[in-house]
């Protein structure tokens, strides 16, 4: 009985730790659906290209951006709205976009897109990190609560014992005001931040896991 709630303990403390890594992230993480848009709107073609041309272009501007922390450009390429500043590329998501590869596939007109809106699809497959088995280990998380995670995050980069994943992606693009424009998606997102959204539902079922068990306990 006695191991039992030690093992019980021992979760708990281990589903804390990674609560908090999520909460600490989530301060830092980029906001690309809570900036308030403004009226603003960027002009211009690219001319002497392709549609599927210009599509492959516009996704490669919008990842090789990413990777650069170059928040403008992001801005510029995120379909639905334009916001009042740019993006903050800064903290996790810039660590996250240094350390991510891709490679584009196959480019598709999607059949149902309407005549005034014309998507594409970009097949991609991009190599981040894999935060939801980084956020497994615990001794990552008891580095984290040596120092800030971002930090014990870049050590364990240096070290290079930080775990990759591969996402594959269709990535989504509209045309706004004739430029190609990056439609963001959960799977988009999971891949950008290096499973991220994938890590956040994982803790939030965990999370429930542990209020339940806590409310049985009592």
């Amino acid at each position: 009985m006695g191991n039992t709630q030690n093992g019980n303990t021992e979760n708990n403390k281990l589903n804390w730790k990674k609560i908090g890594l999520l909460l600490f992230i989530l301060a830092v993480i980029i906001a690309l659906l809570l900036l308030e848009p403004s009226d603003d709107s960027s002009e211009g073609t690219v001319s002497g290209l392709s549609e599927p041309e210009q599509v492959q272009n516009a996704c490669e501007d919008f990842l090789s951006a990413f990777c650069q922390s170059d928040a403008s450009t992001v801005t510029e390429l995120l379909a639905d709205a334009s916001y009042g500043s740019d993006i903050s590329l800064s903290g996790y998501p810039e660590i996250a976009g240094k350390e991510m590869t891709w490679q584009l596939g196959e480019v598709t007109k999607a059949e149902e897109a309407e005549s005034d809106q014309p998507r594409y699809y970009v097949q991609a497959e991009i190599t981040s990190l894999d935060l939801p088995t980084l956020a497994g280990d615990e001794s990552f998380l008891t580095r984290t609560a040596q120092s800030d995670v971002l930090t014990a995050l870049q050590e364990v980069i240096a070290e290079g014992s930080a775990p990759e994943k591969t996402y594959e992606v269709q990535v989504q693009l509209i045309r706004e005001n004739e430029n190609w424009k990056v439609r963001m998606d959960n799977s988009l997102s999971d891949a950008l931040l290096g499973g991220y959204v994938t890590f956040y539902q994982e803790m939030t079922d965990e999370f429930m896991e542990v209020l339940a068990n806590e409310n049985k306990n009592n």
